[in-house]
């Protein structure tokens, strides 16, 4: 099997919705104008994020949105500019990582913080989904983000979204990196308190706001436990 149908099964029904014509110029410069810069700006500070096709300039939205790892920059979201976009187009990591198939510019808004990273998007089917949940398992991402419905479903495997003095429970972790349903639909992975074994679940939050991306604010891990 070629490389291109391991990519057309995992991008599945979305693959020649995601998989756009390579642009031949994927410097910088050409990205950054691209993309539209003055938008990509304003959809941070009122949108509450984007996610950007680098080849085509087209906003994705649909499919399940992870980020790739080591590409994350944050400024203040009240003084952040098309400078700190271009600035961060303009990093040979960066423009090395869009270069790839299902690669985006992906950015958001967070407690006064805008992020820009490189995000993979992944198809809303079975193995889409099994390979979005197994990206964050590998990069050690916080969580998964479902771009159609704006759910966010967390990693169990990251140590932020476990409460302190707690683990998974045996199975639980690998459960939910093979599983294939839909994202927010699962059923929360089971932990265990580590002084006396007592289970409970570990509430894998899905925040749903169609006027914006999700942010963490109201998210506290201690709270999560019930028994």
């Amino acid at each position: 099997m070629s490389k291109n149908d391991d990519i057309r099964r995992e991008l599945g029904s979305n693959y020649g919705k995601l998989v756009k014509p390579r642009n031949k110029d994927m410097s910088g410069q050409a990205v950054y104008e691209r993309i539209n810069p003055d938008e990509a700006v304003r959809e941070m500070k009122e949108e509450g994020g984007h996610t950007i096709d680098p080849r085509t300039g087209e906003r994705v939205g649909e499919g399940i949105a992870v980020a790739a790892g080591g590409y994350e920059e944050r400024h203040r979201t009240e003084t952040y500019s098309k400078q700190h976009l271009a600035s961060y187009l303009n990093s040979p990591n960066v423009l090395s990582a869009l270069t790839k198939t299902n690669h985006h510019i992906g950015g958001w808004d967070e407690k006064g913080l805008a992020y820009l990273d490189v995000s993979k998007v992944f198809s809303d089917t079975s193995d889409g989904r099994r390979s979005a949940r197994g990206s964050a398992k590998r990069e050690a991402q916080e969580a998964i983000f479902d771009l159609s419905t704006y759910t966010t479903e967390y990693n169990p495997h990251h140590p932020t979204n476990i409460a302190t003095g707690h683990k998974l429970a045996e199975g639980e972790g690998e459960k939910w990196r093979l599983s294939d349903a839909k994202v927010g639909s699962n059923k929360e992975p089971v932990v265990e308190r580590q002084s006396d074994g007592q289970q409970g679940w570990m509430f894998a939050e899905t925040i749903k706001r169609p006027d914006k991306y999700p942010t963490n604010e109201h998210r506290d891990p201690t709270v999560y436990m019930r028994y």
